[in-house]
């Protein structure tokens, strides 16, 4: 075996979960330079990788997602629902979104009744926790991207308008697509 001295290193390969972390933390630290208020969404989900109890667990995500993905009042649970759906990257988006009802409607519960319904946190803390971490990764790939442009506005009316305008976009060249004259 060869040994190294100090001015010989071992010339070393990352290997690709290095790589990609590397690219992901590259990504985040553009994102927290433009949306500094990531980081209490990032506390959060800090928070519920910390937690001791599965109730506490899917609290802690749940109000990490929709501090990521709500702003304002009204219609807080369709926005929650149809905006993490949209920016959690998945195979099945229908999916996500009826798993998002779950836990926006457990969040309440959890919140409000206590450990009643033991079973049901178990069941979707995890999963919540897992939304909340692919959320900030699709958030900061966007916003690395200049998908989501700095704005000066908070994260979640930043993915908002992102949203809005997406849709439009699409929804205007779906129509000059149409072949059906008025």
């Amino acid at each position: 075996m060869r040994r190294c001295t100090r001015r010989q290193r071992p010339s070393v390969t990352p290997q690709p979960y290095v790589v990609r972390l590397r690219r992901h933390l590259q990504q985040l630290t553009v994102a927290l330079r433009h949306y500094p208020d990531l980081v209490d969404v990032l506390w959060l989900y800090d928070r519920a990788m910390l937690s001791n109890s599965s109730r506490d667990l899917l609290l802690e995500a749940a109000i990490g997602l929709e501090r990521l993905l709500v702003q304002g009042s009204g219609e807080n649970a369709r926005r929650f629902r149809q905006y993490g759906a949209a920016i959690i990257y998945d195979a099945n988006p229908p999916e996500v979104e009826r798993n998002l009802k779950r836990i926006y409607n457990l969040r309440s519960k959890a919140a409000h009744e206590g450990g009643r319904h033991a079973k049901a946190f178990e069941d979707l803390g995890i999963l919540a926790r897992s939304y909340l971490g692919r959320a900030i990764e699709g958030v900061t790939r966007l916003v690395a991207a200049s998908s989501i442009a700095p704005s000066g506005r908070s994260i979640n009316e930043a993915i908002e308008q992102y949203l809005i305008s997406v849709m439009r976009t699409a929804t205007q060249a779906a129509l000059r697509a149409s072949t059906c004259d008025p």
